[in-house]
C-alpha cells in the first residue's frame, strides 16, 4: 500500500490517489484522520469513534465537579461551560496524543489540575487515545523479516518532516524503523518555462525578498478583482463555459461558493454546491426552533418560522390558521390562538365524519382531538421554561418528540435521509442531555450543544458531476495541476489561526517530561506553506478571484495575497489584474488564455408609474359585505381595492404580526373589552386594578413581542399607561352619567350591494336614553384624528353612527334607492351623480352622537356638546356626522360607477391632467402602509 500523508489532506484532495492518476488501486492520500484509521485498520484495534460533543459533555460535567472556583478555568466554565468543556477537551486530547499519561507534574498547576479531572471518570476514547493505542500495537510487533510485515510499504510527505506535528514526526520515525519507505515530495515550480506563473513560482522558492518580479500579462496568472462578488462569478463561470480545456481545472470553492454555483447554472453549467452545512436546511430547523417554541416569552417571530418550515410539523391548513390568529393576536393562549385550534378540530372532525359515517358524533370529536394534539403539543407551555433556562427533563422530551416525528416521516417522503438525519440528531441531543446530569440548561448554552450536534453527518453535498474537480482549502491541492481557479480567495470569514494557552515556560516543562507540544510557530510556519501549494502547483493558468465584497460584507483577502504583493511590482499586478464590468463590456477579451465573446443586451425598461388602470370589460360590483375598512380602502385607491378583494393580492400572513405601537393599541381594545364583559359600572380605580391584572394576564397571549429584549419602553406604556387611561375612561363615563351598552358590538345593516358591518369598540347610551359610539385609537399623534372630525373627514365614526341608527329604526330603505340609481344609472354623466347625490340626502336624518378615545393620551374627542367634559366637544366641524355620511356615500357609489366603466384609479401617483373630485378628498391615499405600492409603481416614486 502506498500513501501520502499531509495535515491539511482530511476530505476533498487533488490528485485523488498517491500516484496522480484516477482509478489507482492501494493508492490512496489521507490526511491525519483518514491516516489513523488506515493505521487502526491494519493492526486491527478500529472501534467505532465517538462523537466529540457527546465527550464534551462528559467532560463538561467532569468541570463543574471538580470546579470549586480557584481552578483557572472557573471564570471561564461559568460563563459559557460548553464552549470551554469543548476547548479545554480539546487540550486535553492533544496532550495524551503528545505523550502526556494523566499524571501530575511539580509546579505545573495547570496540567495538575486537568490531571484530577481524569481519575474521577473515564472519558470515551478521542483521538488521543485511539493514536497512543496504534503506537503501542506497533511497538508491540517484532518485524525481524521472518514474520509478517505491515501492508504499508511507502508513506509519501507532503510537508517536511520537520515542520510535522511531533507526534506525528514520532510515528512516522517508527514506521521507518520498522521497514516503511519514508519519500519527502519536492516542492518545484510546476509552470512552463519562461511564464509569468513560472517567474513567481520561482521567486516563491527563493524566499529572496530583494527584488520583485515583472511579469508580461502572458494569461497564465490573472487576478479578477471586482467591487461585488456576482461580478467576479460570472466572469468565473464564462470562462470554465468557454473554455475548451476545462478538464483538469481545479476550483477552490472556500467556505461559500454559492454565487459562483448560480452562475454556472445560469450557463447550464453544473453546480459546483454550496459547500455549507445542512442544518441550514429547513427540516434541520425543527431542532433548534423546537427549542425556542419552549421558552417563555415567546417570540412570535419564531412561531411564524417554525409553522413555515417546509417538510416541518404544522401542516399547511393547520398553519394558515395558526398564522392568520397570530397576525390578530400574536401570542399563545389567547381568544383567537383558541380559535383557531377550535376551528382545526371541527374540520378534522368532518373530515373523519366523512372516511367514517357510522361513527358518533362524539366518537369523531374524540379522534379529532387526538390528532390535532400531536400538532398542538409543539407549542405546550412547560412549568419550568423561562427566557433563561429550560429542564433537562423537559429538554429530553422535546428530543423524544422530535425524534417521533422524524422516524414516522422519514419512510415516505422523499427527503428520507433528512428525517434520519434529524432523528439521529435529536438522539444524539438527548444523550448529551443526560450525559450532562444538570437539572437545567441555560438557553444560551443549550443553542450552543445544538450548534455542535448539527455539525454531525449534516454535510449533504449538492455539487454535480463534472470536468473539474473541488477541493475547499488551498492545502488539499498537493501536486501538480494543470489549471487552478482560486474562488475563494477572498472571505468575510477567514478563520484565525490556531494558538495556545501554554507559556514558553510551560512548554519548556511539557518537552522536559517528554510530552511534545507543537508549538505555535512551527503550526504557522506548515499552515503558511499550504497556502502556496495550489501557485506552486498550477501548471498552466492560475486564477485568483478577489471581490471586495462577498454575501453583502466587506470581504477579507487571503492571507497569502500579502506575500505575492512584496514579490510582484505594482505595475504587473495592475497588469495582470481585470475588472469584470470592463473585461465583458468589450465584446472579445482574453481571460487566462481564452478568448471570451459576450454579447449586449438591450436593458429591459420596467413600466413608469401610471395613475388610471383599464381593467377587463365585466362590471365590478360593491362587495356584498362591505365594512369600514373596505369602504375607507376604495375611496383611497380603487386599484388597491380591486386587487385586494377582487384578485385576493393579500400580503401573506407571514409579514403581517402587528408592530409595538400596533400591539398596544389591540392590547387596549382587549382590555376594555374584558373590562365591560365582566360588568358594566365600575369606579376607576377597581377599573385601573382590574385593568393592570389584565395586561399582565394578555401580554403573553395576544402581545408576546412586549415582553421580549428591546421592547422595554411599549412594555412600560403596556402596564402603567393602558391601566391609567383605562381609570381616565371610566372617570369620563361615570361624571357624564353615561351607561356601557356593550363594548366590540357588531352592527350590521342592509346596503347598496348587501350589508355593511362593524365593531364598534364602545356603544354607549346617553342620560338621556340615546346611543352613542366611542371608537378607540392607540396613536402618537392623537390631534391627528381631532383634526379628521373637524374637517368632517372621520368616516369611521359617521359609518359606525349610522349603523346604530339603521339598526334602531331602519330609515334608509337602500331597495329604493338601488332601484332609483339602475333606472337613472345609465345616463353616465354630472346630473346622474346630482341625482344620487339628492336621493341619499332625503334619506339621511340626524344621527347618534360619535367621538374617539385617544388611548395613549387619555383624551376625547366627541360630537356633541354638554355630555362630556366641554373640553372634549370638538366644535367649529366643517360637517357633521350625516353629512360625512352622505359624502363617503355618494363617493363610494361614484367609484363604483367608475369601476363599472373600467376605470381603476391609482391615487398615490399623481397626474396633473387628471381631475381629482372634491369627494376624493375624504381619504388620503393608504400608499404608506399599503403592500402593492410596487404593483402601481407609486414605490419608484418615493
Amino acid at each position: 500500500m502506498h500513501l501520502v500523508f499531509g495535515c491539511n489532506l482530511d476530505g476533498l484532495v487533488y490528485p485523488e490517489h498517491a500516484n496522480g492518476k484516477a482509478g489507482s488501486f492501494d493508492q490512496a492520500v489521507c490526511g491525519p484522520l483518514s491516516f489513523l484509521t488506515h493505521l487502526e485498520t491494519i493492526l486491527g484495534v478500529r472501534q467505532p469513534p465517538v462523537v466529540k460533543a457527546l465527550r464534551t459533555a462528559q467532560y463538561m460535567r467532569l468541570l463543574k465537579v471538580a470546579n470549586d472556583g480557584s481552578q483557572f478555568f472557573s471564570a471561564s466554565l461559568s460563563a459559557d461551560a460548553w464552549t470551554t468543556a469543548a476547548f479545554l477537551l480539546g487540550v486535553r486530547d492533544e496532550l495524551i496524543a503528545s505523550g502526556w499519561n494523566a499524571a501530575k507534574i511539580p509546579g505545573f498547576e495547570k496540567l495538575n489540575q486537568l490531571a484530577e479531572l481524569e481519575g474521577e471518570e473515564a472519558i470515551a476514547h478521542g483521538f488521543g487515545e485511539r493514536l497512543n493505542l496504534v503506537f503501542s500495537k506497533l511497538r508491540a510487533l517484532n518485524f525481524d523479516g521472518t514474520q509478517r510485515r505491515l501492508p504499508l510499504s511507502k508513506l509519501s510527505l507532503v510537508e517536511p518532516k520537520d515542520i510535522l506535528p511531533p507526534v506525528w514526526a514520532r510515528l512516522i520515525e517508527l514506521l521507518e524503523s520498522m521497514g516503511v519507505l519514508i519519500e519527502q515530495l519536492e516542492q518545484k515550480p510546476a509552470a512552463s518555462e519562461d511564464s509569468d506563473l513560472r517567474r513567481l513560482q520561482e521567486k516563491l522558492l527563493s524566499f529572496d525578498f530583494s527584488s520583485k518580479v515583472s511579469l508580461r500579462g502572458d494569461g497564465t496568472l490573472t487576478i479578477i478583482d471586482s467591487i461585488e462578488e456576482a461580478q467576479a462569478a460570472h466572469l468565473a463561470a464564462s470562462w470554465l463555459a468557454q473554455s475548451n480545456e476545462s478538464e483538469g481545472t481545479v476550483i477552490i470553492r472556500g467556505s461559500d461558493c454559492s454565487a459562483l454555483s448560480h452562475a454556472c447554472q445560469s450557463m447550464s453549467l453544473p453546480s459546483l454546491g454550496p459547500n455549507s452545512r445542512g442544518h441550514f436546511r429547513a427540516i434541520l430547523q425543527v431542532l433548534p426552533l423546537a427549542f425556542k417554541l419552549a421558552c417563555r416569552p415567546l417570540d412570535p417571530n419564531t412561531m411564524i418560522e417554525f409553522i413555515n418550515l417546509p417538510g416541518g410539523p404544522i401542516p399547511n391548513w393547520i398553519g394558515n390558521k395558526l398564522l392568520a390568529a397570530l397576525s390578530d393576536s400574536p401570542g399563545i393562549g389567547g381568544k383567537a390562538w383558541q380559535s383557531a385550534w377550535d376551528s382545526c378540530t371541527r374540520d378534522q372532525s368532518e373530515w373523519t365524519g366523512r372516511d367514517f359515517p357510522k361513527l358518533s358524533l362524539s366518537e369523531k370529536e374524540e379522534i379529532a382531538k387526538s390528532k390535532i394534539e400531536k400538532f398542538r403539543v409543539w407549542f405546550d407551555e412547560f412549568e419550568r421554561c423561562s427566557s433563561n433556562e429550560i429542564s433537562s427533563k423537559e429538554a429530553e422530551q422535546i428530543c423524544l418528540r422530535l425524534e417521533k416525528w422524524a422516524a414516522e416521516r422519514a419512510p415516505n417522503d422523499e427527503n428520507r435521509l433528512l428525517y434520519e438525519l434529524a432523528a439521529g440528531q435529536s438522539k444524539l441531543l438527548r444523550q448529551i442531555i443526560s450525559t450532562c446530569r444538570e437539572e437545567s440548561f441555560a438557553l444560551s448554552q443549550l443553542q450552543k450543544m445544538i450548534e455542535s450536534v448539527n455539525s454531525y453527518g449534516a454535510t449533504i453535498s449538492t455539487a454535480e458531476a463534472a470536468s473539474w474537480t473541488i477541493v475547499d482549502k488551498p492545502g488539499q491541492i498537493w501536486a501538480t495541476a494543470d489549471k487552478v481557479l482560486w474562488w475563494g480567495f477572498a472571505e468575510h470569514n477567514i478563520s484565525p489561526l490556531k494558538t495556545t494557552i501554554w507559556s514558553d515556560a510551560e512548554l519548556q516543562i511539557l518537552r522536559q517530561n517528554n510530552i511534545y507540544w507543537e508549538s505555535p510557530v512551527q503550526r504557522l510556519r506548515r499552515e503558511t506553506g499550504s497556502w502556496r501549494w495550489p501557485i506552486l502547483n498550477a501548471c498552466s493558468r492560475l486564477i485568483l478571484v478577489k471581490p471586495h465584497m462577498v454575501a453583502g460584507r466587506r470581504a477579507s483577502t487571503h492571507p497569502v495575497w500579502d506575500e505575492l504583493k512584496v514579490r510582484i511590482d505594482d505595475n504587473s499586478i495592475k497588469k495582470i489584474s481585470l475588472d469584470p464590468v470592463t473585461t465583458l463590456s468589450t465584446g472579445r477579451t482574453q481571460v487566462a488564455g481564452v478568448e471570451l465573446t459576450s454579447i449586449a443586451i438591450d436593458p429591459i425598461h420596467l413600466p413608469s408609474p401610471l395613475r388610471t388602470w383599464q381593467i377587463p370589460n365585466v362590471q365590478i360590483k360593491g362587495r356584498a359585505k362591505e365594512s369600514y375598512s373596505s369602504i375607507e380602502r376604495l375611496l383611497g385607491c380603487s386599484l388597491s381595492w380591486v386587487l385586494q378583494y377582487n384578485a385576493g393580492m393579500w400580503a401573506s400572513r407571514s409579514f403581517s404580526i402587528p408592530q409595538k405601537q400596533l400591539l398596544l393599541g389591540k392590547l387596549a381594545h382587549a382590555v376594555v373589552n374584558e373590562l365591560f364583559e365582566k360588568k358594566k359600572h365600575w369606579s376607576p380605580d377597581d377599573a385601573e386594578t382590574f385593568a393592570r391584572h389584565c395586561v399582565s394576564d394578555l401580554l403573553p397571549k395576544m402581545a408576546a413581542a412586549l415582553l421580549l429584549p428591546g421592547s422595554a419602553p411599549q412594555l412600560r406604556e403596556a402596564k402603567e399607561v393602558i391601566p391609567q387611561s383605562v381609570r381616565q375612561l371610566v372617570t369620563f363615563l361615570d361624571d357624564a352619567g353615561v351607561e356601557v351598552d356593550g363594548s366590540e358590538t357588531t352592527m350590521k345593516a342592509p346596503f347598496v350591494n348587501g350589508n355593511l358591518s362593524g365593531i364598534i369598540d364602545l356603544l354607549v347610551r346617553l342620560p338621556d336614553g340615546s346611543p352613542a359610539v366611542l371608537d378607540f385609537k392607540w396613536s402618537l399623534s392623537p390631534y391627528f384624528y381631532r383634526k379628521r372630525i373637524v374637517e368632517g373627514r372621520a368616516l369611521q365614526l359617521a359609518i359606525y353612527s349610522w349603523l346604530v341608527n339603521e339598526s334602531k329604526s331602519n330609515v334608509a330603505d337602500f331597495s329604493k334607492m338601488k332601484r332609483k340609481r339602475e333606472t337613472n344609472g345609465d345616463a353616465a354623466d354630472q346630473g346622474a351623480s346630482a341625482k344620487i347625490a339628492e336621493t341619499v340626502g332625503s334619506a339621511a336624518t340626524p344621527l347618534p352622537p360619535a367621538g374617539f378615545y385617544m388611548f395613549r393620551h387619555g383624551e376625547l374627542f366627541f360630537t356633541q356638546d354638554g355630555v362630556f367634559p366641554s373640553y372634549t366637544f370638538v366644535r367649529k366641524m366643517q360637517r357633521d356626522l350625516p353629512e360625512t355620511f352622505e359624502l363617503t356615500l355618494a363617493a363610494y357609489l361614484r367609484a363604483l360607477e367608475e369601476l363599472n366603466a373600467g376605470k381603476a384609479i391609482a391615487s398615490g401617483v399623481f397626474d396633473e391632467t387628471v381631475d381629482v373630485l372634491a369627494p376624493a378628498s375624504l381619504v388620503e391615499p393608504p400608499c404608506n402602509f399599503c403592500k402593492l405600492s410596487h404593483f402601481c409603481g407609486v414605490k419608484e416614486l418615493k
